[in-house]
């Protein structure tokens, strides 16, 4: 999942071998199809626009195609050409800027103006020298195709362009940066002061906001996608069959001795003292009233019998003795 994440970042997108076929197939027609600014542009004619905080530049081919040298990190990092073939985005330009990568491609118009406004031929009005022939700068475009070195300060897209249209390689932008970075002076008060231009430091805030967009995009996908399932594959385990039954079984032992203890010392007295105290109640109160209802009367029924027996017994012998003689 991290090097899709990462390829992700760089705008790169897998392919099936149907979209490719279909993309070259696409891609052949436009070639072959004329196009609408071949109205606007002539063969050869130079092309400018703003990209990023400098400007871009290209040479137009005919046909809706224009040639032009542009930095990108892609080619290093892939090898998937119909990705590259793709629309350099700022974020491949940028970093391609770092790695010093680059290469003079073809691409589309709109591809190339990037969603800007082009400008024509403008170094005409500034360049002591002649253009040469749309078809002589067109051929030197196009024979230039391929990976070359890049260096922002001595070989950019205007070098190419220069090179291309008026034979001098030479850039306009890169020579107001190096004038401007020599006015580095030492003043008496002050250690140092540096006038650097504002698109070069522009430019290195661009730098370093993209790396640094890049690093944390990086690492949060190495959270996510690495340490995240590590952990969870990790710690899910030993929580449910280390921790958990540990816990449980604390906790039983706890609850039981403390269950126990509890009753013990105070629901076993309650429940003995209750309980007696009921017992005998009832004990008692059964005998009295057996006693009373059952015993009572069959003794004094017993006792009237013997005495009586017993008394008219001695009364008779004590008659028939005593009267009698």
């Amino acid at each position: 999942m991290f090097p899709l994440t990462f390829l992700g970042l760089l705008f790169i997108t897998a392919r099936t071998d149907d979209k490719k076929k279909k993309g070259k197939n696409q891609a052949a027609t436009k070639e072959e199809a004329p196009s609408k600014y071949d109205s606007m542009f002539q063969r050869g004619d130079l092309l400018e626009v703003p990209r990023t905080l400098f400007t871009h530049f290209g040479i137009y081919l005919g046909r809706g195609r224009v040639a032009h040298l542009i930095p990108d990190i892609l080619p290093v990092l892939s090898d998937d050409e119909e990705a590259i073939r793709e629309m350099v985005t700022n974020n491949r330009l940028i970093l391609g800027v770092i790695a010093k990568c680059a290469s003079v491609r073809v691409d589309t118009v709109e591809d190339f103006a990037y969603g800007s406004e082009i400008i024509v031929n403008p170094m005409d009005k500034v360049c002591s020298r002649p253009p040469l022939k749309g078809e002589q700068v067109a051929d030197r475009a196009e024979k230039l195709q391929g990976s070359t070195a890049y260096s922002l300060l001595w070989y950019n897209c205007e070098h190419y362009v220069m090179y291309c249209r008026y034979g001098t390689c030479m850039s306009f932008q890169t020579f107001q940066v190096r004038t401007n970075t020599n006015m580095i002076h030492i003043d008496s008060s002050v250690s140092m002061s540096v006038c650097l231009p504002t698109r070069l430091s522009g430019y290195l805030s661009a730098c370093l906001s993209v790396c640094l967009s890049v690093c944390l995009s990086v690492c949060l996908s190495v959270c996510l996608f690495i340490c995240l399932p590590v952990c969870l594959s990790v710690c899910l385990p030993v929580c449910l069959f280390i921790c958990l039954p540990v816990c449980l079984s604390v906790c039983l032992s706890v609850c039981l001795s403390v269950c126990l203890s509890v009753y013990l010392s105070a629901c076993l007295p309650v429940c003995l003292s209750v309980c007696l105290s009921v017992c005998l109640s009832v004990c008692l109160s059964v005998c009295l009233s057996v006693c009373l209802s059952i015993c009572l009367p069959a003794c004094l029924s017993v006792c009237l019998s013997v005495c009586l027996s017993v008394c008219l017994s001695v009364c008779l012998s004590v008659y028939l003795s005593v009267c009698l003689s």
